[in-house]
């Protein structure tokens, strides 16, 4: 729903302390936002390189993996 605008006194004072909350917490927000955005850049790294691991283990079961069938 759209706010209506209303221009008065008391509307002005409630714009200006939503203002004061906004502006003294949003910094906060956005480090935090970006410390979310970094330690999910690490753990996304994390899961690339265990999955290249699984990988390179997975070619080298299917490289011997028959030749201990023929034990």
């Amino acid at each position: 729903m759209e706010e209506r605008i209303r221009f008065n006194k008391v509307s002005l004072r409630e714009q200006k302390q939503k203002k004061a909350i906004y502006s003294r917490f949003l910094p906060v927000l956005e480090a935090k936002k970006q410390q979310l955005q970094m330690q999910l850049t690490i753990v996304r790294n994390e899961i690339d390189a265990e999955r290249s691991r699984m990988k390179e283990i997975m070619d080298v079961i299917v490289t011997f993996g028959p030749l201990y069938l023929m034990m």
